[in-house]
């Protein structure tokens, strides 16, 4: 699903089953994602402001440049998020439940690296 430079602020979108969907600079304000699957999901250049992603799986998404000022992650899954800066992450808000990039649980810490996620992530020992 494409919904590059779409206007989706306030929607209701919590629930969605939106996989792969592309996000690229779109406005997504306000907007609740609550439960929503986002797995491999584009954000880049978005506008996420004080959006609701509680309890969202957001594995595998791309964030570049996205405006995370006061999006709510509690409890959602980010694991292996792309192109998260920290100070896009110290703009969101996580809790002990939410899982980072790096694949460890929250809330989130300044200097701690957990925005890069784990590059050996899904693979065996060696």
């Amino acid at each position: 699903m494409n919904l590059s430079h779409g206007r989706l602020n306030g929607c209701d979108l919590s629930g969605a089953e939106l996989y792969n969907a592309k996000f690229n600079n779109a406005c997504l304000e306000g907007t609740s994602l609550v439960n929503a699957d986002l797995t491999g999901a584009d954000f880049r250049g978005a506008s996420l402001g004080a959006s609701d992603f509680s309890r969202a799986v957001l594995r595998d998404v791309r964030m570049a440049g996205a405006n995370l000022l006061g999006a709510d992650f509690g409890g959602a899954d980010l694991t292996g998020a792309r192109d998260i800066t920290q100070q896009q992450m110290q703009q969101a808000r996580t809790d002990g439940c939410t899982i980072l990039p790096n694949g460890s649980r929250g809330p989130y810490l300044r200097f701690s690296g957990a925005e890069k996620p784990n590059v050996n992530r899904g693979r065996g020992r060696t």
